[in-house]
């Protein structure tokens, strides 16, 4: 049996409020998050995206997250 990972636990609980939004609204949807650095820094980690990027989106079960570094000037 595959043991189960905090990344693939953090996908399953996405997934969750994916359906969820789909059950309430017919249409598209899309979330965003504007992070801190650190938070930022950990969803780079999550999705496997190159750490000199701005913002990233993903698309789980037809919904759309899209993340956002927050503008700390």
């Amino acid at each position: 049996m595959a043991e189960n990972t905090e990344g693939s636990e953090f996908l399953t609980e996405l997934a969750k409020v994916a359906d969820d939004l789909q059950k309430i609204y017919r249409g598209d949807s899309t979330i965003i998050f504007e992070l801190d650095i650190y938070e930022f820094t950990t969803m780079l980690d999550h999705f496997k995206q190159p750490s000199d990027v701005k913002r990233f989106k993903v698309d789980i079960s037809g919904t759309e997250f899209i993340y956002l570094l927050k503008d700390e000037s």
